[in-house]
């Protein structure tokens, strides 16, 4: 009797686990990227394999790379309720180099990302080889084009972080915050790679967030300054 009363506590217990919310958090930040829209000369280059067209429903891995042809454009999902998007715009070539949480490579383009609803604690980053930008739910443009990073808040409440990167392709210095609004432009055609440093940036920005946070709710009733750049073509 007391065996039996042990295996109905335990599948209890077990049940109760599948259904709480640190599995549903892990559910939700599972690896998942899809390619939702695809037109023009947009390419898939995969590692052992030939070249392919992207194609809507296509489901994309860690270290995929991406070629755009003159008048192509990708829009990628990385969930499946298609709340966290992004725009690949013609002439980009970039790197999916981890899928959750998304790090992307960009050596040359202009991505726009939409994220509505990444996990609580999550951060998307595109590293160009100039600049690292990195956000925790917001719409930001990052361009990089003839040697020269340009990164757009394009968000009314959120911030972007932006860091330089040295000749060896590490962070350098503290982070550039981006207020809605604001933009920033930086030099440089440094490689890009991933190192410790990165890592110490992220806990850093996290230590920063409720202080900037609170910074922006006082000055949402200014008007945002810093010059703006045109969205990507097209309803997104």
């Amino acid at each position: 009797m007391k065996n039996n009363f042990l295996v109905i506590l335990s599948a209890i217990l077990l049940t109760a686990a599948c259904l709480s919310p640190l599995n549903a958090f892990a559910a939700d930040a599972a690896p998942y990227c899809e390619v939702i829209r695809a037109e023009g000369n947009a390419q898939l280059l995969r590692k052992g394999q030939e070249a392919t067209p992207l194609k809507e429903g296509m489901a994309l891995l860690k270290g995929d790379s991406f070629v755009l042809g003159a008048g192509a454009s990708a829009d990628l999902a990385f969930d499946p309720e298609w709340n966290n998007t992004a725009r690949l715009i013609e002439n980009t070539r970039m790197t999916l180099r981890s899928v959750s949480p998304v790090r992307i490579n960009m050596t040359s383009g202009d991505v726009y990302a939409k994220l509505d609803k990444l996990p609580q604690g999550v951060s998307f980053e595109i590293k160009t080889p100039a600049a690292v930008a990195t956000v925790r739910g917001t719409k930001f443009r990052t361009t990089h084009l003839n040697g020269q990073t340009t990164v757009f808040n394009d968000s009314e409440t959120s911030l972007v972080y932006v860091y330089h990167l040295d000749e060896n392709g590490n962070r350098s210095g503290r982070a550039i915050v981006l207020k809605p609004g604001e933009l920033t432009t930086i030099d440089g055609e440094a490689e890009a790679y991933d190192s410790p440093q990165d890592e110490l940036d992220e806990a850093r920005d996290r230590e920063d967030q409720d202080r900037l946070n609170d910074d922006l709710n006082r000055s949402r009733t200014e008007a945002p300054q810093g010059e703006t750049i045109p969205d990507p073509p097209g309803n997104f």
